[in-house]
């Protein structure tokens, strides 16, 4: 589960780490090429040389497979960071918040249930 409080990059940092400890010959070219980028591409963007938009962060959510709630979070976090409008960054920061929320609200609630059992 991906978390409201990282940041994407470190999301696809995961992403490219996990897929290479399951496959040793795994490698960013592998990973930009089932993300459908380029290989440069994909590496500015884990550099901090680039940036990506919404609509990248959407399709690159859909082909690593992400839950609904995976992918909205994914997308908020990319929106947050690069935004060009203010507000869609504001607005994907309030989303974000959210989902932390409800995060800790669930934790609460699978420690009540510990406690219960």
């Amino acid at each position: 589960m991906i978390s409201a409080d990282r940041n994407y990059r470190d999301v696809l940092r995961d992403e490219l780490n996990l897929r290479i400890r399951a496959n040793s010959r795994y490698s960013l070219r592998a990973m930009a090429r089932d993300l459908k980028l380029s290989p440069s591409r994909l590496s500015e963007v884990l550099n901090c040389k680039q940036g990506l938009s919404r609509a990248a962060a959407e399709q690159i959510a859909e082909r690593l497979g992400y839950s609904n709630d995976e992918r909205a979070i994914f997308c908020d976090l990319v929106e947050s960071a690069h935004s060009r409008s203010k507000t869609a960054k504001a607005i994907a920061k309030i989303r974000l918040q959210k989902h932390l929320a409800s995060d800790s609200y669930r934790e609460l609630q699978m420690d009540a249930f510990r406690v219960v059992s």
